[in-house]
């Protein structure tokens, strides 16, 4: 990756972490916003008629508990992310309980392998994916690893990226080859279809 690049998208990553303490320690309600996205999600999922396997993700840090639309969703699944750290990848599985998961890597709460179904990528329909940052092309920063670039590459599933209003940074993202733009971005105020032009 080109070093200017790099910066640019460290300095993006810095600036909204920023941004997001400042936002949840003025007293913010985050419930109130979280309630928002997940029937936003809801009703764009309920638009594209996508029922059957999904795959989600569960909340860390200043990230949207989308919790409630996991409960809500008639008719869909849900899948998690598992992160292999030594083989530097990411799969999904499909827990038989979603409340019952372990902490894995980075903290992120994640399905037991062990007693969980392995997901092959051919019966997902869509991904709701977490941004730290996105712009309205749907380019999307995430913690930097790259294990949602590598896995959705060369999907051509529904990718909602999933952040709040802050998130959603008016500059274009520098996006390098083998990054992978999301189609939709909902935040608390917003349902946004990415511009692919």
């Amino acid at each position: 990756m080109d070093l200017e690049i790099s910066e640019q998208r460290s300095l993006i990553r810095k600036q909204i972490r920023d941004q997001l303490k400042v936002h949840f320690q003025t007293g913010d309600k985050k419930e109130i916003r979280d309630f928002s996205i997940n029937r936003r999600s809801l009703s764009l999922i309920e638009k594209w008629r996508a029922q059957g396997l999904w795959c989600g993700f569960q909340a860390r840090d200043n990230e949207p508990n989308l919790s409630e639309l996991f409960d809500s969703s008639e008719g869909v699944k849900w899948a998690f992310p598992v992160v292999d750290s030594r083989a530097a990848q990411m799969n999904f599985y499909e827990p038989k309980d979603r409340r019952a998961l372990s902490v894995g890597y980075n903290n992120i709460p994640e399905p037991d392998i062990h007693v969980s179904r392995l997901v092959p990528k051919e019966e997902i329909n869509g991904f709701l994916v977490p941004c730290l940052a996105v712009d309205r092309f749907g380019h999307r920063l995430g913690t930097g690893k790259g294990f949602y670039d590598k896995y959705l590459e060369g999907n051509q599933k529904l990718k909602i990226g999933i952040c709040y209003d802050c998130q959603v940074v008016s500059e274009e993202i520098p996006a390098c080859d083998w990054d992978v733009a999301m189609d939709w971005i909902v935040t608390e105020s917003q349902s946004i279809e990415c511009r692919k032009d």
